[in-house]
């Protein structure tokens, strides 16, 4: 996926700092390839998904056997079960973030401008932990954000139905979701 990554940065291969602004112009290639990239990310999170999301609340109020309560309304109370599940994808990216680039926080904080400071009297070397690695801390931290997600969908299911054996079919059926849009991250993020 790196040429969808490159989209995203518009081409421009280096970070954003002072040293490099002259080198962050963008050709008209980058900016129309960018726009490409936010169409892309856009459509997949404001369009395909909640439309995904709708057509298993749909089967699952259908497998419950529900009639009583709209496919909307099971739509909206179940997607607060996605709130956990995202909190841990954050913290997936939070932790890829920190085991890779570990030493800019500690530099940043003794040269917090990049004028080669050191306020606190240490610098230290960037050397990522492994970086193969990566895949192995990030996939059980978003299996447990999809545990919680299921178990939330439980819950909401248990609460919006109000009997076991419907709440247990509709969780069956969302759960698959949730199982799917797990392993579609983690293939995302294993490259």
């Amino acid at each position: 996926f790196s040429w969808f990554r490159d989209w995203g940065n518009m081409g421009v291969e280096f970070g954003a700092n002072l040293a490099t602004i002259g080198l962050l112009k963008p050709q008209l290639e980058g900016v129309v390839n960018w726009f490409r990239w936010a169409l892309i990310v856009a459509g997949i999170v404001l369009i395909v998904y909640p439309a995904v999301f709708y057509a298993f609340s749909w089967l699952s109020r259908k497998v419950a056997g529900e009639s009583k309560i709209s496919t909307k309304q099971l739509f909206l109370a179940f997607s607060y079960s996605l709130v956990p599940y995202i909190v841990f994808i954050w913290l997936t990216f939070a932790v890829s973030i920190l085991l890779v680039f570990w030493a800019y926080p500690l530099n940043a904080f003794s040269d917090p401008f990049g004028w080669g400071w050191n306020l606190l009297g240490v610098k230290f070397e960037w050397n990522p932990i492994k970086p193969d690695w990566l895949v192995f801390v990030q996939a059980p931290i978003i299996f447990t954000g999809m545990v919680i997600a299921i178990n939330a969908t439980y819950n909401i299911a248990r609460k919006v139905f109000g009997e076991h054996a419907k709440a247990f079919r509709a969780t069956s059926v969302m759960s698959v979701l949730h199982l799917i849009a797990t392993f579609a991250l983690i293939w995302v993020i294993a490259g």
